[in-house]
């Protein structure tokens, strides 16, 4: 993503080219652009927590647990806590992952917790604290790791497969390079590139970890992962 979208790679190179950039004119006019809104909506964002802080009494009152939709609502979870900083992460996001969370929101806390709650003492014991994971809790930490584990084994087995055919696609393509070209089948045309864009995908891909380095330390972190686990989570 880094080298399809032209990104400026967090390292070295890239502090280089911000302190270049402050001693040019286009780039000083540019850094105080983004100091002076770096500093309005940090400002905002102080003085709209300031102004909350002087309604807020517990750790549960004010602003932070603004029970918009209800007090029933509310006990399950739905309110306005008036947070800027979920602001800032919805502008960031892209509408997909907003709208995920928004109708994963309403189908977990709004329709699955309410009903499990409802089978209390059939499906889980009923003197169970709020917090075990022997109750309702248990329900909701496991259904989200299953979530979490099916969704990484199921984007883990995408790449590798990509991965498995881009290697497959390289070799064939070594294999027709050993081959003198046909006059009637024509060369695959070469996409231009320029010298900034050529000497950017240089610099990232001079640092990359070595393959053997990866699958060593994959390995190793499998196996303490392995090893650690069961010491951390006890068998329920």
């Amino acid at each position: 993503m880094i080298i399809d979208f032209k990104l400026t790679y967090p390292s070295g190179t890239a502090t280089a080219h911000l302190i270049n950039s402050f001693h040019t004119p286009q780039g000083a006019k540019l850094a105080k652009k983004q100091v002076k809104a770096l500093a309005k909506f940090f400002s905002f964002s102080f003085l709209w927590g300031f102004f909350q802080w002087f309604f807020t009494a517990g750790d549960d009152c004010g602003f932070a647990s603004f029970p918009t939709f209800g007090l029933k609502a509310y006990e399950n979870k739905f309110y306005f806590d008036f947070s800027a900083t979920y602001v800032g992460v919805g502008m960031i996001c892209p509408y997909l992952i907003n709208i995920s969370l928004l109708l994963g929101s309403i189908l977990s806390w709004g329709i699955m917790w309410p009903l499990i709650q409802d089978r209390k003492g059939h499906w889980f014991p009923a003197d169970e604290s709020p917090s075990s994971l022997h109750g309702l809790q248990g329900y909701k930490v496991f259904i989200a790791i299953a979530m979490i584990l099916g969704d990484g084994l199921y984007n883990f087995c995408k790449v590798f497969g990509r991965t498995l055919y881009g290697l497959y696609l390289q070799f064939c393509s070594k294999d027709e390079g050993a081959v003198l070209p046909v006059g009637a089948r024509p060369s695959p045309p070469e996409p231009s590139m320029s010298f900034d864009d050529q000497r950017r995908t240089t610099l990232f891909l001079k640092d990359q970890i070595p393959i053997w380095v990866s699958i060593v330390g994959y390995v190793g972190i499998a196996i303490i992962s392995t090893i650690t686990l069961p010491h951390i989570f006890h068998q329920l």
